[in-house]
């Protein structure tokens, strides 16, 4: 029966690979109760202290203290801590992502210990096994080292609304990947049932603690094959543009796309879609072109399962509707931006085995402002 395929997603106990391979605990205290506590658990050696900029002031009450070592970073370049002199036991890290990756990845290198007081309550750069480092001129994807996180959750409240609409966005990437398992065969897993569980409840009352640890169990999900997909791609580059709330644009862009499409999509028959375009912005190789046979599977599926989709995509919009609201809260000087779909349509580009690239294969992502607008509207009932 369809409803069967709609249950949600039942939740297991924290046993098993997953959560033997946490990466590390998750403690909530301020960021100087944090700094102390690494100082006292590795009462040998220098700890090495290393900030982004903006975070420099969490880490300077630290710096005159005789065992401190201090580093503030210009950019994500982890080349200046390797000119560090040995006997290090320790290094604490506060910033974003960039930091974080290169404090774990000098941590591994070293075999010290590696603490962290992130800036960016989504926890991204805090869980990821491997992850993306510059080294000098060179940018590679290297092992990052397990740490202990310090999250004090009541530093950056704009920080903190964005974690809240990364949880969404977490949920919509959830939902492309169950929307790929029924057009690929992909399967979930383990893994997406407990995201599932930890991004499945949005409403505005979620404490900071529980949004910090909702993020937590999605980043820690992510190592075992749960998607971040194309809504992490579409944020990221939102945000490498200056947008300031990139997450909540992303979701509210994709949900509408995704709304639209299984509101309103009808595969075009005759339609063959630009394959040696797509060729010119990724590898050959990359590009997935369905058969015929494929293809006619995918338009049956799209039908099979066009109600229950429909249906998970406006419990979303009810969960996240409050969402907005508390944006502007955290920060009244910004206003949530939108209109320029430009890198919305040519997000496939961008990430070619994403459900848009489904969408593009069956001839719609040549979509008018009309049809976006009825993904829109949808959400709103």
């Amino acid at each position: 029966m369809e409803l069967a395929a709609y249950t949600v997603p039942k939740i297991n106990a924290e046993t098993g690979e997953i959560a033997r391979n946490e990466g590390g605990g998750l403690f909530f205290c301020s960021a100087e109760e944090g700094v102390n506590r690494a100082f006292a658990r590795y009462p040998s050696g220098k700890i090495l202290l290393f900030s982004g900029g903006r975070e420099h002031a969490l880490l300077a009450p630290f710096a005159c203290n005789p065992r401190a070592l201090s580093v503030v970073s210009e950019g994500e370049d982890c080349l200046p801590l390797f000119s560090m002199p040995d006997g290090i036991s320790c290094v604490v890290a506060a910033g974003e992502r960039g930091v974080l990756r290169a404090a774990r990845f000098f941590a591994g290198v070293r075999g010290i210990a590696c603490v962290l007081v992130p800036a960016d309550y989504t926890l991204r750069g805090a869980y990821e096994v491997r992850g993306a480092v510059r080294v000098g001129e060179t940018e590679m994807e290297y092992p990052l080292a397990q740490a202990e996180v310090y999250c004090d959750a009541s530093l950056f409240p704009r920080s903190l609304s964005r974690a809240h609409a990364r949880l969404a966005l977490s949920r919509l990437a959830l939902f492309e990947m169950r929307a790929l398992n029924v057009f690929r065969r992909a399967g979930l897993g383990e893994a997406y049932e407990r995201a599932y569980g930890a991004c499945s409840r949005l409403s505005a009352r979620l404490t900071a603690e529980q949004i910090v640890r909702a993020n937590a169990v999605v980043r820690r999900c992510e190592n075992f094959g749960v998607l971040s997909g194309e809504c992490a791609v579409l944020s990221d580059f939102y945000e490498e543009a200056g947008e300031p709330f990139p997450e909540w644009r992303a979701y509210s862009e994709l949900s509408a796309l995704y709304s639209a499409f299984y509101l309103r999509g009808k595969p075009r028959k005759f339609y063959l879609p630009d394959y040696k375009g797509r060729c010119t912005a990724v590898q050959y190789a990359a590009a997935e072109i369905p058969t015929a046979e494929e293809y006619a599977r995918r338009a049956l599926a799209l039908e099979r399962t066009r109600g229950e989709m429909t249906r998970e995509l406006r419990s979303i919009a009810r969960e996240c509707s409050e969402l907005p609201r508390l944006l502007l809260i955290s920060d009244s000087s910004e206003r949530l931006s939108g209109g320029n779909l430009r890198a919305l349509k040519y997000l496939p580009e961008r990430c070619p085995l994403g459900l848009s690239a489904i969408i593009r294969d069956f001839g719609l992502m040549d979509w008018s402002e009309d049809l976006i607008t009825d993904g829109k509207s949808l959400q709103n009932k």
